[in-house]
Formats: structure tokens, C-alpha cells, sequence
């Protein structure tokens, strides 16, 4: 290699929650109401406590975080997202969103109760169609994927809930 050559340089970038698109941030934003309008979900959990694609101390990884919010909260972000179908009248996408809820393992039958009801059929959002806010498109199925039990996060007795939502949306 010659003194002038530049070798190459391979940089890795995290994975960032969502993809800050106008869509993801609408779909998101819908789930966020949805929430706040389900009177057992929002008495378990109130919406001001549910983040929008990041983690509420830093907007980063909870992994990077210098100081946690008070237990419970959740945090709501897109996963994937592929192309389904194609029309003229536009697209259909799975998109696959899911809701992560924090409890210290005193809270963790409250936080069971929240994953309970994100699950319920009668909720705001298994097995339901809605539209999109601001115009931008349709949910037409939403199936709440199994869901396990939690996960504990580390030694300090932090539990992690993990309810993924696979959706249909056309566009």
C-alpha cells in the first residue's frame, strides 16, 4: 500500500429502534392514543409513561442508560416492516411493532396485567382494525404475537415483557 492510500474503514452502526419514518412515527403515534383511550390500559399504565421509539432517560439503548424512569413504563417501536402486496391503490405491509414493559419484580403483577390486556381480544389492539392518524393508511388486522414470560434484565430485579404486535396495513 502506498503512503497516500487510505485503508479501508468498516464502521458498524447500532440498530436504531424505528426507522423515523413519517408513517412509522403516525403508526407509533396511533398506538400511543390508542393506549391513552383504553381506560384498563391507561388505569394500569398511564399513557404519559409509554415512550415513543426510545428509552426515556437517555433516547437511547437502555443498555446506555445512566439512570432508569420509576417502574413501570413502556416503550413502543417498529421492528420491521416488509412489502406484502402491491396495488394500484398502493401497498399492503406487515409491519411488526412491539411494546416493551419495564417492572421491578414488585410491579411485576401489575406489568402482567398490562401485557394481559394488550393481548385481549376486547383491548385496543389484538384482532382490531383502525385507521392510521393523519390519513396515513389502515391497520386491517393487528395479531398479538406469544408473548413469554418476562425476562429479568439484569441483577437489580428489572423485568422486561416483550408483546410483539404483527400488523397488516395498507397504505
Amino acid at each position: 500500500m502506498s503512503d497516500t492510500a487510505q485503508p479501508y474503514v468498516c464502521a458498524v452502526r447500532p440498530m436504531q429502534k424505528g426507522n423515523g419514518t413519517r408513517m412509522s412515527q403516525e403508526l407509533l403515534q396511533t398506538l400511543h392514543d390508542r393506549w391513552a383511550a383504553d381506560a384498563t390500559l391507561n388505569g394500569l399504565l398511564p399513557s404519559s409513561r409509554v415512550w415513543i421509539d426510545n428509552y426515556p432517560a437517555t433516547g437511547g439503548d437502555r443498555v446506555k442508560q445512566d439512570r432508569e424512569p420509576d417502574y413501570p413504563y413502556a416503550v413502543m417501536w417498529k421492528d420491521d416492516e416488509t412489502v406484502s402486496a402491491r396495488f394500484n391503490s398502493g401497498e399492503q405491509r406487515t409491519i411488526d411493532v412491539e411494546i416493551d414493559v419495564f417492572a421491578s419484580r414488585e410491579g411485576g403483577s401489575v406489568a402482567r396485567r398490562i401485557v394481559n390486556r394488550i393481548g385481549d381480544p376486547a383491548g385496543p389492539y389484538n384482532r382490531q382494525q383502525f385507521d392510521i392518524t393523519n390519513g396515513g393508511g389502515r391497520v386491517l388486522n393487528v395479531t398479538v404475537a406469544n408473548f413469554n414470560d418476562p425476562d429479568p434484565i439484569d441483577d437489580d430485579g428489572i423485568l422486561l415483557f416483550e408483546c410483539p404486535l404483527i400488523m397488516m396495513v395498507q397504505l
